[in-house]
């Protein structure tokens, strides 16, 4: 298990203990959604292209939507339990 701490640690003065807040799973997740949305903001896509970082937009682009797709797949395979997933690759053959 892997412990993420949502800021510094403090240490108390007086006892000598250390103290740190921790992420739950949910309050990971918003603030990797944050740090995520503020970097793509960082992107300047039109210099990128202009000095030549980005050959072709469009195949960045498919290439984006790809991997979208296959991760919202996932999500969604992993809600199904394993008989209705069995079910779903019944019907894809």
């Amino acid at each position: 298990m892997y412990l993420f701490l949502g800021g510094g640690v403090e240490v108390n003065m007086f006892n000598g203990k250390e103290y740190a807040l921790t992420y739950n799973s949910q309050t990971l997740l918003e603030h990797l959604c944050i740090l995520t949305n503020t970097l793509l903001s960082e992107v300047d896509t039109y210099k990128m292209v202009k000095d030549g970082m980005i050959a072709d937009i469009n195949a960045h682009q498919f290439e984006i939507a790809g991997v979208t797709l296959r991760v919202q797949n996932e999500l969604n395979l992993k809600k199904y339990t394993q008989n209705e997933r069995a079910y779903a690759e019944t019907i894809r053959q």
